[in-house]
């Protein structure tokens, strides 16, 4: 995951976010339907503008704990996706 460049925020149509690299394949992330190149909005309904933020929610949260994504697939697709950290 990277932050985004003010070119990509312009192409995509959003003012924040991390893009998404990479997927682990048979990962949590990968079964719940997160892909490269998506967009994390939101943690936890918490507005992301970079990745420190991102890690923030993350650290704060316990094994086995869900954190909410809010992603954006395309320019137009906005959708919610719930991790579950590893045990």
């Amino acid at each position: 995951m990277r932050n985004l460049t003010k070119e990509e925020k312009e192409e995509i149509g959003v003012e924040r976010g991390v893009l998404v690299t990479e997927v682990e394949p048979y990962s949590e992330a990968a079964k719940r339907g997160l892909r490269p190149d998506m967009v994390i909005l939101d943690a936890d309904r918490r507005p992301l503008s970079g990745t420190a933020e991102l890690r923030k929610v993350f650290d704060k949260k316990k094994e086995g704990e869900s954190v909410l994504l809010r992603v954006r697939a395309d320019k137009e697709t906005t959708t919610f996706v719930a991790l579950q950290l590893p045990k």
